[in-house]
C-alpha cells in the first residue's frame, strides 16, 4: 500500500519507531485498531511516516485458527471497521475489544 499510495496506512505498535519529540502519548481508550490509527494520526501531523520494508516483525498467528473467513468478517469488519468508526463517530465505546485467543489456548 505504501509504494502504491506514497502514504502509510496503518502502523502496528508492535514495531513502530520515532522521535522521542514526535510523542503526545497513546490514547489507551481507542479500540480495537483505533490507538494505532491515532498514533499514525499524530505522526503524521509531525512529519513525514515511512515505512522499512527490511524492519520486519513477527507475530502470532492465533486468530488465524479461526479461518480466513472468520479474520475478515468478524476481526476486520466488524471489530477494525465497524467497531472503530461507530466508537470514534459517538466518542465512547459502542463495540469494545475483539476477544483474546490466549484463554483457548490454555484450556
Amino acid at each position: 500500500m505504501s509504494r502504491a499510495t506514497g502514504r502509510v496506512p496503518y502502523v502496528a505498535a508492535a514495531n513502530i519507531a520515532f522521535r522521542k519529540s514526535a510523542w503526545r502519548g497513546y490514547d489507551t481508550a481507542a479500540t480495537q485498531g483505533g490507538d494505532e490509527l491515532g498514533l499514525l494520526r499524530e505522526l503524521r501531523r509531525r512529519g513525514p511516516v515511512a515505512f522499512d520494508a527490511a524492519n520486519p516483525v513477527f507475530t502470532s498467528a492465533r486468530r488465524m485458527r479461526r479461518g480466513l473467513a472468520y479474520n475478515v468478517a468478524v476481526t476486520f469488519l466488524f471489530y477494525y471497521v465497524l467497531g472503530y468508526s461507530l466508537n470514534r463517530l459517538t466518542g465512547r465505546t459502542v463495540v469494545g475489544m475483539a476477544p483474546s485467543f490466549r484463554a483457548e489456548e490454555s484450556r
